[in-house]
């Protein structure tokens, strides 16, 4: 049978291969490259998928599982949205901040959404009032809707400008 052969040739250029893994390969006849193998779109849970078919239903935006990030440049208003939308179920995994001039004193700095200043970051992990840089690591799901990241600032600050940047991924699909 097919499980105690190492190697089943198909007409004279190419071979499927089995390593000691079970992991199939597909290689050209002289076992010098991998072959190109074509497949139709995927119908069930286990079917592969094709690179066509992966980019033709990446989430909205075209964002992948990598990470990518928002950036959002803060000044003294109350409130900076974002100009990019973290996407519906994507996980934030860290938010920096970069104080690049510090804010009046009593001033804080929250990083959320609207209806929850805080829903990322609380004003109690910043330190707006120097000059610094602050990385927090977080696995913090975003949710079944996508929303534009706000900064808020609390205190009417006569000073200060920061960036902050969230990193975060979506799923495959």
């Amino acid at each position: 049978g097919v499980a105690s052969r190492t190697a089943i040739s198909l007409g004279k250029k190419l071979k499927l291969k089995f390593d000691t893994t079970d992991i199939l390969k597909v290689r050209n006849q002289a076992d010098s490259a991998f072959a190109k193998v074509q497949a139709a779109d995927p119908t069930v849970d286990d079917d592969l998928v094709t690179k066509r078919y992966y980019e033709a239903n990446l989430p909205s935006g075209g964002a992948t599982n990598g990470i990518k990030t928002i950036s959002i440049l803060v000044g003294t208003d109350a409130t900076t949205s974002a100009t990019e939308q973290l996407p519906a179920n994507s996980i934030v995994h860290q938010i920096d901040v970069d104080v690049t001039t510090p804010f009046s004193s009593g001033a804080t700095l929250d990083i959320g959404k609207s209806g929850s200043a805080s829903a990322l970051l609380a004003n109690a992990v910043i330190d707006e009032e120097a000059q610094d840089f602050l990385s927090v690591p977080m696995l913090k799901a975003v949710g079944g809707s996508a929303y534009a990241p706000l900064a808020t600032v609390g205190g009417s600050p006569s000073a200060g400008s920061a960036l902050v940047v969230i990193h975060y991924s979506t799923p495959l699909l």
